[in-house]
Formats: C-alpha cells, sequence, structure tokens
C-alpha cells in the first residue's frame, strides 16, 4: 500500500500523537509507543540523509536522547497523516513492513525541431529503502501482553494474587506491564540511537565521503507492505489463541484494520506498483526472518545490497523487529 508523496503545502500538526487520533482495533499501549517512536525514527532518517538542508530541523529530545524533527509541514503531517493508518495496520498484523523510500523523479523530455510536438514523460527511480521490518506473530504476541492480557491468563492459571494493591494505589500486575513498556521503550530509543550514531559514517550508508546521490528532484515517499492472506500467524501466549489474525474463507484481510480499509476506500491511499517501490527490475521476495540478525532473510535482489541497521527483540513481551538500509550496488 502506499500513501502518495508530500503535498507542497499542509497545515501544520506536529504535536499530535499519531497512534490516538482514530479509532481503532489494535492494543492502545502498543500504537502509542509504537507510533511515537516510528514518527521520532522517520524523522531522523531524514535528517541523517539530508534529504533537506539541516536548518529545515529542529532540535527535540525524545526518551531522553537528543534528535531531530523536519519543521516543514508539508512533511510533517505526510508523516503524521501515514502512521495514523500504518502502526493500526502493523499491530494488528495486518501489515509487516513500513517502508522510507527515496526516489528520482526523472523528467524526460523528447522531440523534435521545428515546432513538432514534444513528449514529456516522467519516472521514478529508487535510490535508496530503509524497511522497519516486523515479526507479525511477535507484533500481534506483544500487543496481547502490554494490554495485561498475558498476565491476566497467568494469574488465572495460577490461583495466585498477582494483582493485589500495593499501598501507592497500584497493583502487581500493572507493574509488571509497566515494566515491559519501559523495556520495550529502552529497545526502541536503542533504534534511534544507533541511527545517531551513521552520522558522518560513510561505511554505515554505503556512500562514499563526498558522493551525492539526492538530487533537486530527489523526494521520498513511505510504503505500507501488507502480508500475504496466506501467511499463517500463531501466538505464543499462554491460555490466548492464536488465530485473531488468520483469515477464514471468503474473508478480506484489510477488514481487520478499518483505518487501512478507510483510507483505501477514500482514495488517500492506493496499491502501488511494485516497480515503484524496488531497485531496477530485481525481483524482491518479502519474506523477512525478523529472528535472522544478518539482514539476508530471504532478500534475493540483483540490483540493490541490504545492509541491517539494528534488530530488536524484547524477551518480556516477545516483540522482533528489524530496521535494513537497501541501496543500489
Amino acid at each position: 500500500m502506499n500513501n502518495p508523496p508530500p503535498p507542497q503545502q499542509h497545515q501544520l500538526s506536529q504535536n499530535n500523537n499519531p497512534s490516538t487520533t482514530t479509532s481503532t482495533t489494535a492494543s492502545p499501549r502498543m500504537t502509542t509507543i509504537l507510533g511515537s517512536s516510528l514518527e521520532v525514527i522517520l524523522h531522523e532518517i531524514l535528517y541523517l540523509r539530508s534529504l533537506y538542508p539541516r536548518d529545515a530541523f529542529a532540535s527535540t529530545r525524545y526518551l531522553g536522547v537528543a534528535c531531530h524533527a523536519c519543521r516543514h509541514p508539508a512533511v510533517v503531517d505526510y508523516i503524521y497523516d501515514t502512521l495514523v493508518v500504518s502502526i493500526p495496520a502493523l499491530c494488528v498484523g495486518v501489515a509487516d513492513e513500513l517502508i522510507l523510500i527515496f526516489y528520482d523523479t526523472d523528467v524526460v523530455v523528447a522531440g523534435g525541431t521545428g515546432g513538432t510536438d514534444t513528449t514529456t514523460t516522467s519516472d521514478q527511480k529508487v535510490l535508496e529503502r530503509f524497511v522497519i521490518a516486523f515479526d507479525v506473530s511477535s507484533i500481534l504476541e506483544a500487543s496481547r501482553v502490554l494490554e495485561g492480557d498475558g498476565e491476566n491468563n497467568t494469574a488465572s492459571n495460577n490461583n495466585d494474587n498477582t494483582n493485589e494493591i500495593n499501598d501507592d494505589g497500584t497493583t502487581q500486575m500493572s507493574m509488571i506491564v509497566q515494566t515491559k513498556v519501559q523495556e520495550l521503550q529502552r529497545s526502541l530509543r536503542d533504534v534511534l540511537l544507533k541511527i545517531i550514531s551513521m552520522e558522518g559514517s560513510t561505511s554505515s550508508i554505503g556512500r562514499r565521503r563526498g558522493q551525492t546521490n539526492f538530487t533537486g528532484t530527489t523526494t521520498f515517499k513511505l510504503c505500507l507492505h501488507c502480508r500475504s492472506a496466506t501467511t499463517p500467524v500463531t501466538i505464543d501466549v499462554e491460555g490466548v489463541e492464536g488465530d485473531d489474525c488468520n483469515l477464514v474463507e471468503g474473508e478480506d484481510l484489510l477488514e481487520k484494520c478499518p483505518e487501512l480499509s478507510t483510507a483505501m476506500e477514500g482514495g488517500k491511499w492506493f496499491k502501488s506498483d511494485a516497480e515503484s517501490c524496488q531497485f531496477g527490475d530485481g525481483g524482491v521476495s518479502n519474506n523477512l526472518d525478523c529472528s535472522d540478525k544478518t539482514g539476508d532473510g530471504d532478500r534475493s535482489k540483483t540490483h540493490s545490497v541490504t545492509r541491517p541497521i539494528k534488530s530488536v527483540y524484547v524477551p518480556s513481551c516477545g516483540l522482533r523487529m528489524q530496521l535494513l538500509m537497501e541501496c543500489e550496488t
């Protein structure tokens, strides 16, 4: 699924959380944490790659980390509006990847002389891709755990006093969940720190010093990759059935995410051609094993090289995620 590139002008909505402005069937805790973290990560990647002048970014802080946010209203709103749809789709297992694509729009003018007609065509050439990939089963499990479902089942099965009230009014169960939330935040914070550490490191981004790949016609877009409707999904949480995101015969995958379904029906999102999101004509497999820390997975392509940036595994909630960079060879 493809959210169109940023418009030239748009109203600013910088202070909103991209996960809380629409009704969603996804886990509120997971959408809030993931939405705010991915928003910061996307802005920091734009800063790292210098697509826009550095003075187009403002200094800010997230989870105690000094980082950067683009100040241009169109860019701010485009990222925000994309995450409003993408985060619920990821959290309910409809999608498994969010991809930031840098591409160049080449304008070719063909025609004769002496007043003959000319033809103008444009073509998109993908330059770089930053892929945020999730293991679907793990994100569904993490969503349940962060809502306390796993702890509820454990408490019920063990008949213990897991949810007794402490002196400060909190319950032991809420404290356990909060500890897991903090561990997830620390893991996502580490992703941000890794991106920041790539500043000035030419080997990390696969480019020679001084080599310029972005031009005046270079821009970016965000694409959401929906998983295959035939992909089996299992949840490893005690006492919880694992078929909530598996489809029955005749069921539409989009029905599991009202935000994405509404955006598609309203024309705000559209299904993009695979060629506009890939390098050249190299066939790319979207089957990625998020437990594979090498970043290789099943991504066999002839026109690009994949560089793993950061792998995330949060044992307390089970979430597995990878950030990968793909660039032309």
